[in-house]
């Protein structure tokens, strides 16, 4: 059966057809990501405008008659939508026209469907002599944060309002935990579930430790590097040995080199660890950033000319906490949501910087490599400012607002 559709909708078919055909790489660089992010934008409102459709189809009983389908099987059964999509695609359908605002900024691309959610799914529980003031918040909140992050705020502001006590939302969280391990192939397993902050905050503590690169030729991906961290954890729980202290002493660095690359300032030539991993000088400099550095100078012939003695380096306790309190727990970079691991000198301590709390940046994994490997600067100006420049020059400032 020939079916005939709107203008507006072959207009959009042709508009999806010439995306998918259109390389990315014939856009100029400069322009890439801001074509990226209309995209993702366009997306949104597209995904608006299916769900007013589905209300439509809902409020109409349109698939009834033509599929002989209510339209949440329709949407399950036919168009194959996980259930629970289906559910909350319908959900939203039905609350936008109930709330306005929160429809108004889908349409404007002010945030993402997945933030309408969650503010609708607040809303619909607050007292209505607090609706107006909770909305405007939330609106306002969803320009400046992911998702996740929402939820969060709007937990707080439900015990504000009284919904529910600080008890209850910490018995919620409770409640909600849960593991999952079950089989795939060949005896592989798909683990699944929800964990409570505090374990949350020890598994990052330990991957943090467990699951860096271990040098250059450490091809693993993230999530890799955290199973088999996670497979360091079991077997020493296993065997009954006992736990490192992620809190307590640095990890110590042998960096074995010969003399002749050390006066080239460790330009050219290659690293090896204790392990008999071949690293390179950049990941020499980077793994030693804040580490206790045990060197070992070798000869012409290999022979150990210097054992240096334990080297005091480091940033103390209390200029790390400084620095963190005073960074607000956030990498120095503009903008950058992970989480932060190493407290970095901005001016390397082997370039002459002290460690104090001017000279120290909390970075996350990826943006402390960049200042090592990836040819990026950091500065900081007088206003204490983190300044980054990249290798062509363009800086991204980070400004620091008082705590």
């Amino acid at each position: 059966m020939s079916v005939q559709y709107s203008s507006v909708t072959m207009q959009l078919e042709a508009a999806v057809e010439a995306a998918l055909a259109r390389d990315l790489r014939g856009v100029a660089d400069s322009d890439r990501c801001n074509e990226l992010e209309r995209m993702i934008e366009l997306g949104e409102q597209l995904s608006t405008a299916i769900a007013h459709g589905v209300h439509v189809l809902d409020e109409e009983d349109t698939t009834l008659p033509s599929t002989g389908r209510s339209t949440w099987s329709w949407l399950v059964e036919e168009q194959h939508l996980n259930p629970r999509e289906a559910s909350r695609l319908r959900r939203l359908g039905r609350l936008l026209p109930a709330y306005p605002n929160v429809d108004e900024g889908l349409r404007t691309r002010r945030f993402s469907v997945a933030h309408a959610q969650v503010i609708l799914r607040v809303l619909r529980t607050v007292p209505s002599e607090f609706t107006d003031i909770v909305e405007k918040c939330l609106l306002e909140l969803a320009e400046q944060m992911t998702p996740k992050e929402l939820e969060a705020e709007a937990e707080k502001l439900l015990v504000a309002c009284g919904v529910e006590s600080s008890s209850d939302a910490e018995q919620k969280r409770l409640t909600s935990r849960g593991l999952t391990i079950a089989p795939v192939l060949d005896g592989m397993r798909h683990i699944q579930g929800l964990v409570t902050p505090e374990v949350a905050e020890g598994l990052e503590l330990i991957f943090g430790q467990l699951a860096q690169l271990a040098g250059v030729e450490d091809d693993r991906s993230q999530a890799q590097r955290q199973h088999d961290a996670l497979g360091e954890l079991i077997n020493h729980y296993l065997s009954h040995g006992e736990m490192s202290d992620v809190n307590g002493e640095r990890p110590r660095i042998v960096v074995t080199i010969n003399w002749e690359a050390l006066e080239r300032d460790l330009r050219d030539a290659w690293g090896r660890l204790p392990s008999g991993a071949v690293i390179g000088p950049a990941t020499a400099r980077r793994l030693a950033c804040d580490a206790e550095i045990l060197p070992i100078v070798l000869g012409a012939n290999s022979a150990v000319l210097d054992i240096a003695n334990k080297t005091q380096r480091c940033f103390t306790h209390s200029v790390k906490r400084a620095a963190w309190n005073e960074q607000h727990g956030r990498c120095a970079f503009r903008g950058c949501r992970r989480k932060p691991v190493e407290c970095h000198h901005i001016t390397w301590w082997t370039h002459g910087g002290l460690s104090t709390l001017d000279n120290a940046a909390w970075l996350c994994a990826f943006h402390h490599w960049l200042v090592h490997d990836g040819g990026w600067t950091m500065r900081r100006d007088p206003e204490r400012s983190f300044v980054f420049t990249s290798p062509t020059g363009q800086e991204f400032r980070r400004r620091i607002e008082a705590a």
